[in-house]
Formats: structure tokens, C-alpha cells, sequence
């Protein structure tokens, strides 16, 4: 793979915040910088020669990993110890190296997620996961509609404009306005999970 690719890798699995950069679903996104906040392209990832990119990514494998190579006989049993040794000697080449090896690994391993047929196998954190994989979660009019309607539902304090949009939408719904909810959080999470598992 390569830099480029390899970059790209590593931004996903740090679940950098990305906006789908044409709207039309291809797959193309532009990404959060780490250091400067701003969206940028996926050639200007910069995990290759910036330690302030680099850094947390090794924290996080350290996290991630060690328990995966607790106790392991082969190749990657040292992937830990290899980032460390890098971090150490300040060779940044080798340490992006190690880390993107690691990375492989850890993809290899973890268990894809599994959609839901319905609202009750809806895991107990499966907010979390929207807010992590779902591109452009923040500018998604289905997630403002259903954190709307769980407002609403809920009788919690909103704006009067707000309320008023609510009352209007439930009495065109032709279901329980619960219901209505439980499908909009069935269908985001489920999108969720299908992009978690292409990272």
C-alpha cells in the first residue's frame, strides 16, 4: 500500500470526523485534521512525517493492541514493542512503519458489527456507534429529525418553533410517533454499522 493509502488507513482507524466531500454518496470525504481542526483531502493526510499526527496513533494502539497480542507466538507478538523502541529513538519512518503493521493486525482481527432486524437488538450504546461512523453525522437531517422527536416524545424543554414543527409532524404521521423513532434510529444505525465495517 501506499503512503497515501496508508494514511488513509491509519485516519480510519482513529475514526478522524470526515464530510462526504461531492454529497452523492461515492465514498470520497474529506477529513478532520487532528492538529488544525480543519477539513482536509485525503492526499494531505499527514501521519507520515508529523509526530503531532503520529503520537496519538501510537497511544492508541497501545490501547487497542496489547491486549489482542497478550500472550501470542508469532510475528506480531512484538508490534508494541516495535513502536516503543521508535518512539524512543525518534525515528519517525520506522514508527509509521510499526504502526501501520500494527494497524493491519488489529483490522484483521476485530469482529465486523452486525445490523439489527429490529429496534430491540439495537445494542445498548448504539448512539455511540452512530456518532462514530456515520459520515456527516453532525449535518444529517435524520439525526436532528430523530433527536427532535425524542425531545418531543419525552416532553423535554425545546424552542416554541421547534415544538411547533414537532406537533405538526406527528399529526401527519400515520403511526405511533414512537414507532416512527424506533425506525429512524433502526435505519441510522444500521448505516453505521455498514461503514464501520468497510474501515
Amino acid at each position: 500500500m501506499d503512503i497515501q493509502g496508508n494514511n488513509l488507513l491509519i485516519a480510519e482507524f482513529m475514526k478522524l470526523s470526515k464530510q462526504d466531500k461531492t454529497n452523492d454518496g461515492s465514498g470520497v470525504f474529506l477529513y478532520e485534521s487532528p492538529v488544525t481542526g480543519e477539513y482536509i483531502e485525503e492526499y494531505e493526510l499527514n501521519y507520515d512525517d508529523s509526530w503531532d499526527w503520529l503520537r496519538p496513533v501510537a497511544e492508541k494502539c497501545a490501547n487497542l493492541i496489547a491486549p489482542m497480542i497478550d500472550g501470542i507466538n508469532d510475528e506480531n507478538e512484538n508490534l508494541i514493542g516495535d513502536i516503543t523502541v521508535e518512539l524512543i529513538e525518534g525515528d519517525i519512518v520506522s514508527c509509521y512503519e510499526c504502526l501501520v503493521k500494527a494497524i493491519q493486525f488489529y483490522n484483521s482481527k476485530k469482529q465486523p458489527m452486525q445490523t439489527a432486524n429490529n429496534y430491540n437488538e439495537l445494542p445498548a450504546n448504539f448512539w455511540e456507534i452512530i456518532q462514530e461512523h456515520l459520515p456527516n453525522y453532525h449535518s444529517r437531517s435524520d439525526v436532528a429529525l430523530s433527536n427532535d422527536l425524542t425531545m418531543f416524545i419525552d416532553d423535554d424543554d425545546m424552542s416554541e418553533q421547534t415544538r411547533k414543527y414537532m406537533e405538526s409532524y406527528v399529526k401527519e404521521l400515520n403511526e405511533d410517533p414512537t414507532e416512527h423513532l424506533q425506525k429512524i434510529d433502526l435505519a441510522l444505525y444500521n448505516e453505521s454499522v455498514k461503514y464501520a465495517n468497510k474501515l
